[in-house]
């Protein structure tokens, strides 16, 4: 069942499946993109049996209203008048990239609405996927270009900062290398399945959310690495992560430990950033083992 809702002066496009007395899970998508699409794709049928997700479009992402500002606070406190109308008075949470950052400053703000945290490949700012990136796509320029080439390229990069200087910076080396960042963070299953889900969809979307992309891009209090040291969390904790994701480093997930004395990691060996797309079965089963054996 689609959905949408009134949340402060925005309308909030929610994807809802499954029985309103099963469990209830918010799912928190991470960057733009395309939304809540792909995770209900891969992962409503099977988490319908069992819960009841709730997934939102975030405030000026795909289907939902289109905004001039980016505001975390706005996109938390949207989230909690949603728990609100739908009766719920505690959800689990299953965040995915960047939405990782909103789902703990959501946890921050209203620790007693949130029961359980399940992260896939937790990202918490927006300028290490991209740097990461490039750090891959020089690599490659070096194996294939020799090193004095890939110099060139390497002193460019320290005079690169923003996240739109970043994003310009990989598209130049993209031509360089013919390896881009989708190839990179992504399998070719993953690239394949979103490029079908796109096209089911109009252009105005796409623009929706590339615009919100473009907010997010100028907010500077997000490019400094997030101060994991103040979430003390009370709550069991899961770490997901593809063993073969460049953009998760092994510091965070070290940081990530400490937070709760109830934490469980698992690695997907050989996967990348789409863990539910890349497999929605094992996906689903780490859900029940996070919120139906650990709660």
């Amino acid at each position: 069942m689609n959905e949408y809702f009134k949340l402060n002066k925005d309308n909030i496009f929610v994807s809802i499946a499954g029985n309103k007395k099963n469990p209830p899970i918010l799912y928190i998508h991470g960057a733009p993109g395309i939304g809540v699409t792909d995770f209900v794709y891969f992962e409503s049928n099977l988490l319908k049996q069992s819960y009841f997700l709730i997934a939102p479009e975030q405030r000026g992402v795909w289907r939902s209203s289109s905004v001039n500002s980016w505001s975390l606070q706005e996109i938390i406190d949207e989230y909690e008048q949603l728990r609100k109308k739908l009766h719920i008075k505690q959800w689990n949470i299953i965040a995915h990239c960047f939405g990782s950052r909103i789902a703990f400053e959501y946890y921050l703000k209203y620790p007693q609405s949130i029961k359980n945290i399940l992260l896939e490949n937790p990202v918490f700012d927006t300028v290490t996927p991209l740097r990461k990136i490039v750090e891959v796509q020089l690599k490659i320029i070096e194996k294939r270009y020799g090193t004095v080439e890939s110099k060139k390229y390497i002193m460019n990069a320290k005079k690169v900062n923003s996240v739109e200087e970043l994003e310009k910076f990989s598209n130049v080396l993209n031509r360089k290398s013919n390896v881009n960042a989708k190839q990179i963070i992504m399998n070719l299953k993953t690239i394949q399945e979103l490029d079908k889900l796109r096209k089911q969809f109009s252009m105005a979307n796409a623009i929706n959310s590339r615009i919100t992309e473009k907010l997010l891009s100028r907010d500077f209090s997000l490019y400094n690495e997030y101060d994991l040291n103040k979430i003390k969390l009370e709550i069991p904790l899961t770490v997901l992560r593809g063993s073969s994701d460049i953009v998760v480093p092994n510091t965070i997930v070290k940081k990530l430990r400490v937070i709760t004395p109830n934490f469980h990691y698992k690695e997907y060996n050989n996967m990348k950033h789409w863990l539910h797309i890349e497999d929605p079965a094992n996906f689903f089963k780490d859900v029940q083992f996070a919120f139906k054996e650990r709660n």
